[in-house]
């Protein structure tokens, strides 16, 4: 199936919050194709719907001062670092031809990014028991999803 790519380099959270939602609405209305935005944040902080303040290191005080924004998200997850030098995707992809199994699905991107990383002689590896990309037992690429209507956010 055909996926757009699109590489927008350096762009802040909550833009990048905004081009998923109106991808979202264009491929739910079948105006695109699936797409995977490509890019990388400023320094920033995520917090997942299983996620807990506490888990930042640092006070929401020194996140203030330093410029780190905090985002509490409706994904899946929990607390999460992006910034510059980070790869960052995220695939909107319509999974209502494809079983509906989020599962499944979670384990295909896991193998995309193995397979990405062996491109590179990289060895990484999925872990059962939890989601992401690992390399000698430290997880190289976390994977937080929401699924609206059947299509990947």
């Amino acid at each position: 199936m055909p996926c757009t790519v699109y590489q927008l380099g350096l762009i802040e959270y909550s833009k990048a919050c905004y081009l998923q939602k109106e991808f979202l609405k264009k491929r739910e209305d079948g105006e695109t194709t699936d797409v995977l935005l490509l890019l990388e944040h400023p320094p920033t902080i995520t917090i997942g719907k299983s996620g807990k303040l506490e888990n930042i290191l640092v006070s929401q005080a020194e996140l203030t001062r330093m410029g780190i924004p905090l985002f509490l998200m409706d994904r899946g997850g929990d607390a999460t670092y992006h910034g510059p030098g980070q790869l960052v995707g995220y695939p909107l992809i319509d999974l209502r031809g494809r079983k509906k199994d989020l599962h499944k699905y979670v384990r295909d991107l896991e193998e995309v990014i193995v397979r990405t990383l062996s491109d590179f002689s990289i060895e990484a590896c999925g872990d059962k028991s939890h989601a992401g990309v690992w390399i000698n037992g430290e997880e190289i690429a976390a994977i937080g999803l929401r699924v609206i209507r059947w299509i990947s956010m």
